[in-house]
């Protein structure tokens, strides 16, 4: 997701962290912040990682599933 502020990012993360659904975060909430903490090549973006969890009859075989949500404004 790429956003106009900083102050938008944090809005969206932290309503994404703050939601009812079933999904997991599988990490420390700042594990992959390349914003505080830039990697050496410069890269910065924040990066969460859910796991999908479901107790649907549909949803099972995905169950366990990892997704990647990237954050990043448009300078980054």
């Amino acid at each position: 997701m790429v956003f106009g502020t900083f102050d938008e990012l944090e809005a969206v993360r932290n309503s994404m962290h703050n939601a009812r659904w079933r999904h997991s975060l599988t990490h420390e909430t700042n594990r992959y912040d390349y914003i505080k903490n830039p990697k050496p090549t410069g890269y910065r973006g924040i990066h969460d990682v859910y796991e999908y969890n479901v107790n649907s009859v549909g949803g099972i075989p995905w169950n366990g599933l990892k997704v990647e949500i990237q954050y990043r404004t448009l300078p980054q």
